[in-house]
């Protein structure tokens, strides 16, 4: 039996990840808006909320020591992080630093409080969670979702219609870091899971 994995749909994007509580869990989100079912937005806006849904779990999220600035590193070839380069406060006033590691080199985890993943060459992903040092706290987020299935913490499912996430619960277990229960609220279990 795999990793469980819990998904959840992000209908808009939000300023922050309160606003995405509501709209995955249904509550009354689409007086404001609209429904957004099955409504295409353009690319710009889906890496809005690619940039807000990777905002949004940073905020809710603690390291030990919480460290100011956050160092969030992007890895691979990522689609929706040119917004995330650009840094930002997040919820609660910590500041973000947005710096691009490679997947190659000897310790390319040093220093890095989270890790935004794009695709990456077959077997780089596990090189990379191989490399994570022993004991360092580390939230990782990929827009690839299958890989959840290989260490990956939140995996983001990217579609003209939305953004959602599958979550690793085992790996969340093993990061040292706390994600804030509203966070877990976001998501539903799968059938089956």
């Amino acid at each position: 039996m795999g990793a469980p994995f819990l998904p959840c749909r992000l209908r808009a994007a939000r300023p922050l990840l309160a606003g995405a509580l509501l709209a995955c869990t249904g509550v009354a989100a689409g007086a404001q808006e609209g429904n957004t079912r099955g409504m295409t937005v353009p690319a710009a806006s889906v890496s809005a909320a690619v940039a807000q849904t990777v905002w949004g779990v940073l905020g809710y999220t603690r390291w030990p020591g919480d460290p100011s600035p956050v160092q969030l590193c992007l890895v691979g070839e990522t689609a929706h992080a040119q917004v995330l380069l650009a840094g930002t406060e997040l919820p609660g006033g910590r500041r973000l630093q947005t710096r691009r590691i490679s997947p190659d080199d000897a310790q390319p985890l040093n220093a890095c409080h989270a890790v935004y993943a794009g695709p990456l060459r077959p077997g780089q992903w596990q090189r990379l969670m191989a490399a994570w040092p022993a004991g360092q706290p580390l939230l990782t987020i990929s827009e690839v979702a299958a890989d959840c299935a290989t260490g990956g913490m939140f995996c983001l499912d990217i579609t003209p219609q939305g953004v959602s996430f599958e979550l690793n619960l085992d790996s969340m277990a093993r990061s040292g870091v706390r994600v804030n229960p509203r966070v877990l609220g976001l998501a539903r279990r799968k059938e089956g899971s």
